[in-house]
């Protein structure tokens, strides 16, 4: 009986000290995992890795941005081609010249002045002048 006690209690100690060794072991992987988490070689990495994906957003965000103010200068270029001189002559408009400048009121007609149309130009000469709305009915006589 002695000896199988004692054969028990020898048994009983290697199984105790085998567990032992593997929480030890459990721990000491815990301890060398944390630990490679606080060295500086870590935490460069993932900044590093954080600086890749950064630049990358920042790309596409660059890219994104540079069409949509593509676009928006296609449109303003659009609109403003569509009030440009050549436009308002294809609209059936003429442009009065005076001395290579825009005629806007009636102070700036006198003598002699160049009309511009879509397919040429005329020289004119003003034989008078009235003052009002063109675009009053009543005065209009067209």
């Amino acid at each position: 009986d002695l000896e199988q006690a004692v054969a028990d209690l020898e048994e009983r100690s290697r199984r105790a000290v085998q567990t032992k060794i593997l929480v030890c072991r459990g721990r000491l992987q815990q301890l060398e995992t944390r630990l490679a988490a606080l060295q500086p070689v870590h935490h460069v990495r993932q900044m590093l890795q954080q600086t890749v994906q950064m630049r990358l957003r920042l790309r596409e965000a660059a890219g994104k941005y540079t069409a949509l103010l593509s676009q928006r200068v296609s449109a303003a270029a659009e609109k403003l081609y569509s009030v440009g001189p050549r436009q308002v002559l294809e609209r059936g408009y003429a442009i009065a010249l005076k001395d290579g400048k825009p005629v806007t009121e009636l102070n700036g007609v006198r003598d002699d002045m160049e009309l511009l149309f879509r397919d040429g130009s005329a020289w004119v000469h003003v034989l008078s002048r009235k003052e009002g709305d063109p675009f009053d009915t009543e005065e209009r006589h067209i």
